[in-house]
């Protein structure tokens, strides 16, 4: 018989296959438990057996990487320091010791030497040397994990399965072979986590804050991911399958009249036109915008083109993935968000420490301006890449007035080092990323000195209200869309609009097909939407009228209640024959 656990649906669609449960827990007994001195030696080979297993999946995954872009080559970079790691015969020969002097099993050892070694280096003045640290700490867990029984390692994946997580940093999201990845249920998860993002990029049927263990789920076991409903159903009847096989078919619809509305020009039924652009995080997702006839991209995130990688300090590097995506879009805008860092955002490359309130801490430009070995690379790349094509670049988590001028003139900073060295460069179309209230109240004084400004939404709601954007039970009680929110975007648009200053939105709430409407007749003619929504939102765009949209705006905009607006959006985009709205 089958069960139903409910979650939250980020990525439309239907997945029915096997689960994998990925939990990456160890029995507490396998921590402290002793080898009599008979066994030592069966210990120590346990040990070596681990190495030679992890290290022949690593090296099976890196010969499976085709280095043909900058996402790949990071990923190859990861696993080949990974690799260096494994091989290290000073760290082999450490845990060899351990379980002979101290009597150990190999799990107890191996637990013990990695994080001891992991918390050394944490320790360590130079930033880049202690972001080593997690890396040491996860690849001794995936030895132990292996050691204990529970064989399977989310690089080594073979066949098409449901991965089910705890949680999945974006680090481990970008090592799977998405081929064999069906659908991904995460049982603790932010609505607007960059895990989730990274999902929804992909087309992964996605389902999040869905607490399978509580149904005891186990791999093998057969489930389906029903977006429709927001559920996860084990075990499924027949009956289900075949009704979500109905709902199947209206998407499958939704996409055939999508791909007959992709070279139509992106303007509302009365002949107003519409900036429509892409979120990105890699290569991959630029070539995937331009197939849907994006009009460049809005919001290129580069703490996830560099996720994986060791260093954020060259500059090559960094010039080779803007100058391949410049290129690529053939004149077409490239927006570049600079380095944002912190909170939801871990990157390989840098430590930051432990933070009591992370998303209050060293995030966006608080960090880089403070590590300028970060920040200038960065420029001095975007700069150079300039010359070969249009972009924009946009600066995260501003709240104060002085903090522009400091990037401002880092910015001038770099031109002249670049100048020194003779590297031709092309000047930046420069911006903001509003996503603080501060920042907002700020605007008048800091439209001046811009090109244009992109709302982000899910950090502005989030500072709006103070509720963490990444609590399960939060993230649904203050949703995206909602009155306070759109009070203050609208205060935002107009300032921008009085100062002759573009303003777009590259939050997520541009990618929500029932808002379209709304925001249209708020005033809002640029959007940068994530790929998994452009065709719906582009077929509401085509589908609605600017004047019919304006009327529904000045009614939303005078309601204060959450459940009020959310009748008045639905009455409207039914009345408006929209049917794309699960996306």
């Amino acid at each position: 018989m089958s069960r139903s656990v409910t979650g939250m649906s980020v990525c439309s669609g239907v997945a029915v296959g096997p689960a994998l449960v990925y939990l990456q827990q160890l029995p507490k007994q396998t921590l402290g438990s002793l080898a009599s001195r008979a066994h030592i030696p069966q210990q120590q080979q346990r040990f070596l057996d681990a190495i030679a297993h992890l290290i022949a999946i690593y090296e099976k995954r890196l010969s499976q990487l085709p280095l043909d872009s900058v996402k790949l080559q990071t990923q190859a970079q990861l696993l080949e320091a990974t690799l260096l790691w494994l091989d290290d015969e000073d760290m082999q020969q450490c845990v060899l010791d351990t379980i002979e002097q101290y009597q150990l099993t190999a799990v107890a050892a191996i637990d013990h030497v990695y994080s001891t070694h992991a918390a050394e280096i944490a320790a360590i003045a130079d930033p880049y040397l202690a972001s080593r640290s997690h890396d040491i700490r996860a690849l001794g867990q995936r030895l132990c994990l292996y050691l204990s029984g529970q064989t399977t390692d989310i690089t080594d994946i073979e066949s098409p399965v449901i991965l089910c997580c705890q949680d999945l940093s974006p680090g481990d999201f970008m090592l799977l072979d998405l081929t064999n990845i069906m659908g991904l249920v995460l049982r603790q998860c932010g609505l607007t986590s960059h895990t989730v993002i990274l999902a929804r990029s992909a087309g992964i049927p996605c389902l999040i804050n869905c607490d399978f263990i509580a149904e005891g789920l186990s791999s093998g076991q057969n489930i389906m991911i029903d977006s429709q409903h927001q559920q996860l159903i084990i075990e499924p009847e027949d009956w289900r399958q075949q009704d979500n096989i109905a709902w199947r078919a209206a998407q499958l619809a939704n996409q055939a009249r999508y791909e007959h509305e992709r070279l139509i020009p992106c303007q509302t039924l009365d002949g107003h036109a519409i900036k429509l652009r892409a979120n990105v995080g890699n290569q991959q997702d630029i070539d995937n915008s331009r197939e849907l006839q994006s009009e460049g991209i809005g919001l290129l995130r580069t703490e996830l083109m560099f996720i994986n990688a060791l260093s954020l300090t060259d500059e090559t590097v960094q010039f080779d993935a803007y100058y391949q995506a410049v290129m690529s879009l053939q004149g077409a805008m490239l927006t570049i968000r600079t380095l944002d860092v912190g909170a939801d955002k871990p990157l390989k490359a840098i430590s930051l420490g432990h933070e009591d309130n992370p998303a209050l801490g060293m995030r966006g430009i608080r960090y880089t301006l403070r590590h300028q070995e970060v920040l200038m690379p960065q420029l001095r790349a975007l700069l150079r890449a300039a010359h070969f094509g249009p972009i924009s670049v946009m600066f995260p988590m501003l709240s104060q007035f002085e903090e522009l001028d400091d990037l401002l003139d880092c910015l001038e900073l770099a031109k002249a080092q670049l100048t020194a060295l003779k590297h031709p460069f092309g000047e930046l179309r420069l911006g903001l990323v509003i996503e603080t209230p501060a920042a907002a109240m700020m605007l008048p004084a800091l439209l001046p000195k811009l090109a244009f400004i992109s709302i982000g939404t899910n950090d502005l709601n989030q500072y709006l209200h103070g509720a963490d954007r990444g609590h399960p039970q939060l993230s649904a009680q203050f949703p995206i869309l909602n009155p306070a929110l759109l009070a203050l975007m609208n205060t935002i648009l107009q300032q921008a609009q009085h100062a002759g200053v573009d303003c777009g939105i590259c939050g997520e709430l541009a990618s929500a097909p029932q808002a379209t409407a709304l925001l249209m007749g708020m005033g809002f003619s640029e959007f940068s939407v994530s790929l998994d929504c452009f065709g719906a939102i582009k077929s509401n765009i085509l589908s609605l009228r600017l004047e019919d949209c304006r009327d529904l705006a000045s009614s939303a905009l005078s309601l204060p209640s959450l459940n009020a607006l959310t009748a008045c959006l639905n009455n409207f985009n039914h009345q408006a024959g929209l049917s794309n709205l699960s996306q």
